[in-house]
């Protein structure tokens, strides 16, 4: 081969490298921007997740407290009818 025929081939292969370099560094800032939207996206499913957590919490609490009122209302209740059957023994019920 000659000199000349070598440099050319040369030139060639140098600018196949450089093209391939340049797609290696668009490839890396894709692959880091996609890195860090998964980041982001995890960061926010945890953050949902927490929130879920925290108002079936809330919410386990406030049904435990409806429970609490309902049986406090029926002892009442209870306690209200059998006075007011005394007072009716006793006559002090009028209707």
């Amino acid at each position: 081969m000659k000199y000349n025929e070598l440099l050319a081939i040369n030139k060639k292969l140098r600018n196949e490298v450089d093209v391939i370099r340049r797609e290696r560094v668009s490839l890396v800032e894709v692959r880091e921007s996609m890195s860090e939207q998964l980041i982001r996206a995890r960061q926010k499913l945890f953050e949902l997740k927490n929130r879920e957590q925290q108002r079936s919490g809330l919410a386990l609490e406030l049904q435990q407290k409806i429970i609490a009122l309902r049986d406090k209302n029926e002892e009442e209740q209870e306690v209200y009818l059998s006075e007011y059957r005394n007072l009716q023994v006793f006559g002090f019920v009028f209707l």
